[in-house]
């Protein structure tokens, strides 16, 4: 009978033993389908719905993550992902009413959810490019005796929104970061002040959303050391 009873617990030790190795199979399963993580969703656009833009205006939308592969189709262009925006550039130009749809996967294989597409209309092409707005900018550009003190950051202004502002040298120079926001640049100084009696010359490249490009040159001069 002890036998009989020692036999019996080995047998139910070793059901246990596989029903915890299964579990953790599907533990394990679960785990690699939690890694895709959520599903991709457009969380917005660069032309809003119903508005006239320029026909070769490059639209570009806003993901929730990073795509493996996407797919703008509505007009003929190419499609191009750059970390969590899928870029759509028209070629030829688009014209009257447009519904672009985007289509694409993430690395999971998960599609873009739910179905994303978005109507406006597309104009004349833009073929001018950005132009600075000097007296906008803060200091305003060609302005001289401009006090140093409390400028920690230089707004460049510019006659259209901007795709790409490129700081390609600065004198004198110095450490900064550079944001664009609609038809603005923003450069921020990092642990630096203006020195007294010096000019200040900035060259930038602009561009538009519809590829238009411009060098452009932004400067000032400061005031003389106070006495």
């Amino acid at each position: 009978m002890k036998r009989l009873s020692r036999i019996f617990a080995l047998l139910m030790a070793a059901s246990m033993l596989i029903w915890l190795i299964g579990c953790g199979d599907d533990a394990a399963t679960d785990d690699d389908d939690d890694d895709v993580g959520p599903v991709p969703t457009v969380t917005g656009a660069s032309v809003t719905a119903g508005a006239s833009v320029p026909g070769n205006t490059t639209v570009t939308f806003t993901m929730n993550k990073a795509l493996a592969s996407a797919n703008v189709a509505g007009a003929a262009g190419t499609t191009a992902i750059s970390g969590t925006s899928v870029i759509f550039t028209p070629s030829p130009a688009m014209s009257g009413s447009v519904t672009l749809s985007v289509t694409g996967k993430d690395a999971g294989g998960q599609e873009i959810a739910p179905a994303y597409s978005i109507t406006f209309t597309a104009t004349a092409p833009d073929t001018t490019a950005p132009t600075l707005v000097g007296a906008s900018c803060v200091p305003a550009n060609g302005a001289s005796g401009v006090d140093p003190a409390g400028i920690t950051a230089l707004v460049v202004k510019f006659s259209e929104a901007l795709k790409t502002a490129i700081v390609t040298s600065k004198d004198p120079s110095f450490n900064s970061t550079e944001a664009v926001a609609g038809d603005t640049l923003t450069i921020t100084f990092l642990a630096y002040s203006l020195p007294n009696e010096t000019p200040v010359s900035i060259a930038i490249t602009v561009t538009d959303p519809s590829g238009n490009s411009a060098d452009v040159t932004y400067g000032f001069e400061t005031m003389e050391k106070p006495q």
